[in-house]
């Protein structure tokens, strides 16, 4: 690119970065900071990825697209080590709609970091919690269950 020029941005149907919604746009800027952060990985030196409230862009038709390009990134095939993805949102309804689609595939592992208080003298106080996918944590807490209801009846209640 000489000094001077412009990069153009237009969709398959030809259609100009301005005619895009904000959620369209605010997909394509996420899009080319995981491509760039993909591209130059052997020159940062680490595998983590922090996107700050990106949920205050995007509207509900653009969650199941954006969480495929971090699923992509996340949970790369193929590579020794995926990338962390830290997201920062106070967006609860956005957020957990966006967990919804970011459920690890089987033999990855996902934590959400809740803080739900920070103090000068502790700093912050953070809930971990692991996402379980579904059938998993429906066939452990099927088994809870059973055993709540075995020792219930062994009490005699």
């Amino acid at each position: 690119m000489k000094t001077g020029s412009l990069l153009e941005v237009y969709t398959d149907d030809n259609r100009p970065l301005g005619a895009l919604s904000t959620g369209q746009k605010a997909q394509l800027g996420l899009a080319m900071i995981l491509g760039l952060n993909y591209s130059l990985n052997r020159y940062i030196g680490h595998n983590i990825i922090a996107l700050d409230d990106v949920t205050t862009a995007f509207d509900m038709a653009q969650l199941p697209r954006t969480a495929a390009l971090i699923r992509q990134i996340v949970y790369a095939s193929g590579e020794e080590f995926g990338r962390q993805v830290f997201i920062v949102s106070h967006h609860e309804d956005l957020t957990n709609r966006l967990l919804d689609f970011l459920i690890p595939p089987e033999g990855r592992k996902m934590r959400i970091l809740n803080f739900v208080n920070w103090t000068s003298n502790n700093g912050p106080v953070i809930e971990q919690r692991e996402v379980i996918p579904g059938l998993k944590a429906s066939t452990d807490n099927r088994k809870k269950f059973v055993d709540t209801l075995k020792s219930i009846c062994q009490a005699g209640y």
